[in-house]
C-alpha cells in the first residue's frame, strides 16, 4: 500500500508541474462527471473502484472535509475484463475553472480484487454535510489544527466488510490519527476510531469472517479474560450479547439478524473495539 500511494504521489506531482498554484478545488462526482464526459468508454469497459483525495504539508494536493472539495482527485477502475490486473488511474485537475486529466497505470497492485462502488456513490460535498455533524470529529480537528499534517477523503468498498465507504481522516504531525468511515451511498456517520497512533489502527483491524455472513460469523478477539461482544443496529440499537472468556475465537450466530450492516463492539476492562459485520443472504 506504501508503495502504491508513492507512486501515485510522484505520479501527480510530475502531471501538475509549474503551473500547480493555479488549481482550483472542486467535488469529487463534478471530476468524475468530467471524466466520463471526455471518456465515454470508461463506462462500458471498465468500473470504478477507488476515489480518493489527500492533503499534504508544503504542497498542491489540498482537501477540505468540511466543504467535501480538492484540488485533485483520483479515480481508479479495473477493466471488466476478468484477466486484466492493471489499475488504471486517472488525476482530474481543475485549471481555473478548466478541467483536465492526466491517466496511467498501476501494476503494483491487482486491480481485480477491488471490488467496483456502486453508480450510486455519494459526493463528497454529501458526506461533508455528514462530517459538519460529526461533533467529536470537529472537536479533534479544532483542538489540533497547529499540530494538522494531512487529510484524507477516500471512497471504496473496503475488502471484508463488502459495502462501499467514505473514509475521511485527520492524521498529526506525531502520527496520532482520527478516522470515520461514512455510509458510501446514504452518507450516514457509521464509526468513528481515535487510535493513538498509525501503527495502532493497523492493529486495531478485528478479524471477522465469514464477512459478509450468512447465519454465522466468527470474530478473532484483541483481548484476554473476560470480554463481552454486543451487536448494534446503525441506529444504536442492542440486538444481541455475547460473552467470552479467554477465548481467541468468538463465533456468533446471525441467522436471527435481517440482511443489512451492524457494528459489533468489543469490550472489556483493557479496552473497547469495533468491527462492521455485513449479513447477506
Amino acid at each position: 500500500m506504501k508503495k502504491s500511494l508513492l507512486f501515485l504521489a510522484l505520479f501527480i506531482f510530475s502531471a501538475v508541474g509549474s503551473i500547480s498554484q493555479e488549481l482550483t478545488s472542486y467535488s469529487a462526482k463534478a471530476g468524475y462527471d468530467f471524466l466520463i464526459t471526455e471518456n465515454p468508454t470508461l463506462v462500458s469497459d471498465a468500473e470504478l473502484v477507488m476515489v480518493s483525495a489527500y492533503s499534504i504539508p508544503e504542497t498542491f494536493m489540498v482537501v477540505d472535509v468540511l466543504t467535501g472539495d480538492a484540488s485533485v482527485w483520483t479515480y481508479s477502475f479495473k477493466s471488466k475484463v476478468a484477466t486484466d490486473p492493471v489499475l488504471y488511474m486517472y488525476i482530474v485537475f481543475n485549471f481555473e475553472g478548466m478541467f483536465t486529466f492526466q491517466s496511467s497505470e498501476n501494476t503494483d497492485v491487482d486491480a481485480q480484487q477491488l471490488v467496483a462502488l456502486p453508480e450510486n456513490w455519494a459526493d463528497s460535498k454529501t458526506v461533508a454535510v455528514s462530517v459538519n455533524k460529526n461533533s467529536e470529529y470537529l472537536k479533534f480537528r479544532t483542538e489540533n489544527a497547529t499540530n494538522l499534517y494531512a487529510e484524507m477523503a477516500q471512497i471504496m468498498v473496503e475488502p471484508n466488510l463488502m459495502i462501499p465507504g467514505w473514509m475521511v481522516g485527520s492524521v498529526l504531525f506525531d502520527e496520532t490519527a482520527y478516522v470515520c468511515v461514512y455510509d458510501g451511498v446514504s452518507a450516514e456517520l457509521l464509526m468513528c476510531d481515535a487510535p493513538t497512533s498509525v501503527k495502532d489502527a493497523q492493529d486495531a483491524v478485528i478479524a471477522a469472517y465469514p464477512n459478509p455472513a450468512g447465519d454465522f460469523t466468527t470474530l478473532e478477539i484483541p483481548f484476554e479474560g473476560r470480554t463481552e461482544i454486543e451487536i448494534f443496529s446503525l441506529d444504536g440499537s442492542s440486538l444481541k450479547k455475547v460473552e467470552s472468556f479467554g477465548q481467541e475465537k468468538v463465533t456468533i450466530s446471525t441467522s436471527d439478524l435481517n440482511p443489512g450492516v451492524y457494528n459489533a463492539v468489543i469490550r472489556n476492562g483493557s479496552g473497547l473495539k469495533h468491527k462492521l459485520i455485513v449479513v447477506s443472504r
